[in-house]
């Protein structure tokens, strides 16, 4: 055989080698969106200014001049024309239904007023009927000022005392009902003398033991068996009110702070949502938490999560813990290392740290998450030990449980978060010096214990996961005000603990890859990575060149969940782009330039 032969042999072995080596041309994408700023909270690639969807799915994140190889005849191209894409947003603490429902009733909206504002609120209400549910007087959102209030002098005389009348506080831990409410409910001298201390504490009672209508936690709990749907009956207007609502503000995935308690809620919650989700209406991703208050109840929370999966966009993913209660006067449930100033309390711990302990370790063995109501700065301290104590018996567990609300965290507690992996769920727009913290709080609280409040950006620095939630309805379920909150702490009386401001980037974070952790949903969306699911919204403005107050006021122009356009601002189409820094392209800085 010549050499010119063996030569050319050569030359067309390579030459399919190399044929079968070379990367193939990527199949046509269904939509590439281009022409945007995209932020992805990815760190190895913060921005883009494209992407594209295949399957429902991202396949490309790129410059535009990329996405020519990703675009077929049949590819459907949208321009961004320079928009803010970015991942749809995730709150990793919200009621979902409650804030249906609420917004179906009379809400007070939660603000301060004086007593005679509030009995014109409740008069006009009445008047136009939304108060009135079954023959009752429903009013929710009060402001916890108004139970320092008289108000048995005026609602439990004529023409109140027609009606059973039940009002509802903005907190959800408290509550006051009028006489006709309490009889309806069964609550009197009797039967509180009846209760257990421990139960019995829970209510407001006169010099002769009758109750005043004021009760907190469990008691609270006891009076909401006034309001509509806590007889079990959950209508599915307020799932789909809630899904709508949640759509508008770019939310595409949560997690259901609770869905209800086996024992005392039944399946109602759970069957509504299944409802949602076989119709096609559960338009979010739901992770959602059972309510235990002591291990025995576990398995049949482990049963109710086998029961309802495989739905589409839910799943019972974790149990939710309550560690103690509020901090605010004249509550003062929440669990405190340092005695509140004036009344002398430490608030209680729900549930004992051993029977918490036992809690989270069994649940973690059935591969599940917890979720836990801390407010208190000791009830941070035993729910982390409970964590701890999980991480003994399974050092090698990779579950982020979390840790919800925080308003208290001692120092010593900071770096604990990152060495437990444990995920700190804010409601940071409460972290305002406003009314409430003014007069219900900050007079309770030494000057050390004041410096703990939300003390995100300690935790953030220290290395914690940050997660971003609402606990709407307590609050609002805009994520965008709770943003901006955070970043200035700013009130009426001037900014709660500026120390702890978030910078912007920290916040997109945390509502993103941050509360999906929170959710266990990392591995399928909360950052625009190839492989997740294309949960994407596009902004009516480019929130890192703006400032806070402009971030307050962001809308969503769409939203998408898996490839499908599921809410769009049609007032949005058009928008008035704001002003921006010109001698920056924003879209290209680094996190930490944004930051600034």
């Amino acid at each position: 055989m010549s050499k010119f032969t063996l030569t050319m042999i050569a030359s067309v072995l390579l030459a399919i080698v190399a044929a079968c080596t070379r990367p193939a041309a990527p199949q046509p994408a269904d939509e590439v969106l281009k022409n945007g700023k995209v932020y992805t909270a990815n760190p190895n690639q913060p921005w883009a200014q494209a992407v594209a969807i295949r399957g429902g799915k991202i396949v490309a994140v790129a410059d535009d001049a990329a996405m020519t190889a990703w675009i077929g005849s049949k590819t459907k191209v949208v321009d961004l024309n320079g928009g803010m894409l970015m991942p749809g947003l995730i709150d990793s603490h919200v009621h979902p239904l409650a804030g249906g429902r609420q917004m179906t009733l009379a809400d007070i909206g939660g603000g301060h007023v004086t007593l005679p504002q509030f009995k014109a609120f409740v008069d006009e209400a009445i008047a136009s009927g939304k108060a009135l549910h079954e023959g009752r007087v429903v009013i929710v959102g009060v402001h916890p000022s108004m139970w320092s209030e008289n108000l048995g002098a005026i609602f439990n005389k004529p023409p109140y005392t027609a009606r059973p009348t039940l009002f509802a506080g903005s907190d959800a831990h408290t509550a006051w009902a009028n006489q006709p409410m309490l009889q309806v409910l069964g609550i009197s001298r009797e039967s509180l003398a009846a209760m257990p201390a421990e139960k019995r504490k829970d209510y407001s009672v006169d010099s002769a033991g009758e109750p005043t209508g004021f009760a907190v936690e469990a008691g609270a709990s006891n009076l909401f068996r006034g309001l509509p749907g806590r007889d079990g009956r959950y209508e599915r207007a307020w799932g789909e009110t809630a899904v709508r609502y949640l759509n508008s503000h770019g939310v595409t995935a949560l997690l259901e702070a609770n869905a209800g308690h086996p024992s005392s809620d039944g399946e109602a919650i759970l069957k509504l949502y299944q409802d949602l989700a076989q119709s096609g209406d559960l338009t979010l991703r739901v992770s959602a938490l059972l309510e235990a208050q002591s291990s025995q109840e576990l398995p049949e929370i482990y049963r109710l999560r086998d029961k309802y999966s495989g739905l589409p966009n839910f799943s019972v993913v974790g149990v939710k813990l309550f560690a103690d209660g509020i901090v605010d006067y004249p509550a003062q449930t929440a669990a405190v290392l340092t005695p509140y100033i004036g009344t002398g309390g430490t608030g209680a711990l729900k549930i004992e740290p051993a029977e918490m302990a036992r809690i989270v370790t069994d649940a973690e063995r059935h591969d599940m998450l917890v979720h836990i109501h801390a407010i208190g700065d000791r009830a941070v301290r035993v729910a982390l030990d409970s964590i701890e104590a999980a991480r003994k018996q399974n050092p090698s567990g990779t579950i982020h449980h979390s840790l919800a609300h925080l308003h208290l965290i001692a120092p010593p507690d900071v770096p604990r978060f990152k060495q437990l992996g444990a995920v700190a769920s804010f409601q940071l727009l409460w972290a305002t010096l406003d009314e409430t913290e003014q007069q219900l709080i900050k007079p309770y609280l030494t000057p050390e214990v004041w410096e703990e409040q939300y003390a995100a950006r300690s935790l953030a620095d220290a290395g914690a996961i940050i997660a971003g939630g609402s606990d709407w309805p307590v609050s609002s379920g805009n994520p965008w005000e709770a943003i901006a909150q955070a970043m200035t702490r700013a009130g009426p009386f001037g900014v709660l603990n500026e120390h702890e401001r978030m910078s912007l980037p920290r916040m997109l974070d945390a509502y993103t890859i941050g509360a999906a952790t929170a959710a266990r949903l990392q591995d399928k969306v909360g950052s625009i990575v190839v492989g997740k699911e294309a949960d994407l919204i596009l902004l009516d403005r480019n929130v890192a060149a703006l400032t806070p107050e402009q971030i307050a006021q962001t809308q969503v122009q769409w939203t998408m969940l898996g490839g499908r356009i599921v809410y769009r601002c049609d007032a949005c189409s058009n928008p008035k782009a704001p002003p921006q820094d010109s001698s920056k392209d924003s879209s290209q800085a680094s996190s930490e330039e944004v930051a600034q």
